[in-house]
């Protein structure tokens, strides 16, 4: 399974690899924190709400909205925010919250934000030689390395390390059942299952 630690993540962005600035590194903060797909994230904009636009009531339980369309499923759904993500996006002035909330932008022109798929490869490329491995080289086959889509995975875990609740797991990532949630992010970790069973379960 493809599980990133959370000190991983600054990893990803080594001076020896590509010198990343503020609004990648937000970016790439953003994905770990918040579970969105790499498309979802580009999409993920202040103020349209036709994309996919955060609610943060001055009160009262911040979400995200997913228009139907935006995302896998082709249904709306409105989800939780975690914490972590609110965290995030309050560290971005209100007078600067217009437009897309993460801009990446490109190299030679800083007034061309980038699409998404180029930003997977670079993302990929920047763990590749960061040596961020999600999988290792087991029976003979090739490293995986880290990929935008590991940052998901690793945010799905987090969740159920923190003892979140399977249901609510589910609704975060938007999957119909938490029987994909496991399946695909979620198989767990056999040391980590039998540790809690010694603790719950005294040996006769």
């Amino acid at each position: 399974m493809s599980v990133l630690p959370a000190e991983s993540v600054p990893a990803i962005d080594p001076s020896l690899v590509y010198p990343l600035d503020t609004a990648k590194k937000f970016l790439l903060n953003g994905l770990r924190v918040s579970g969105f797909r790499l498309e979802e994230a580009m999409s993920f904009s202040w103020d349209n709400p036709r994309t996919i636009p955060p609610h943060l009531p001055t009160t009262g339980v911040s979400t995200v909205v997913f228009p139907s369309g935006s995302q896998k499923s082709n249904r709306r759904d409105e989800i939780p925010m975690v914490p972590d993500l609110e965290a995030l996006l309050a560290t971005v002035p209100e007078e600067l919250r217009t437009g897309w909330v993460f801009h990446p932008e490109g190299k030679r022109n800083k007034d061309k934000r980038l699409k998404a798929d180029w930003v997977g490869k670079r993302i990929s490329a920047i763990g590749k030689k960061a040596l961020v491995v999600s999988i290792p080289n087991e029976d003979g086959e090739a490293e995986k390395f880290a990929s935008a889509h590991d940052l998901r995975r690793t945010f799905s875990q987090n969740l159920e390390d923190s003892g979140v609740e399977p249901i609510y797991i589910s609704m975060v990532m938007r999957h119909k059942s938490y029987l994909t949630t496991k399946k695909h992010y979620n198989k767990g970790n056999i040391s980590k299952a039998s540790e809690s069973i010694r603790q719950k379960v005294k040996c006769q």
